[in-house]
């Protein structure tokens, strides 16, 4: 997985911790309701959240993935040597 994709795991990770209760809500919800709209009622549900959550937090998540990106890229220009374990 490049780093670019590990950023942006932890972002989508981080997000999921913090919005825990309101996706499991979601879940209880939609497993309340009929077998035929449950499906349809998680994803509709959880799919609102993230797409708020990426409304919301849209500057701070660009920031926090270029950074990574470039503390990846400056890594890989000065690489430190790995010290053997005595």
């Amino acid at each position: 997985m490049s780093e670019t994709s590990e950023a942006i795991q932890r972002g989508v990770e981080a997000w999921l911790e913090a919005n825990r209760l309101a996706v499991l809500d979601n879940i209880k919800k939609a497993a309340e309701a009929s077998a035929d709209r449950a499906t349809e009622l998680v994803a509709t549900g959880v799919m609102v959240k993230v797409g708020q959550f990426f409304d919301n937090n849209k500057d701070a998540l660009t920031t926090s993935i270029a950074a990574a990106i470039a503390l990846s890229w400056q890594a890989r220009q000065h690489p430190v040597p790995k010290q053997e374990e005595k």
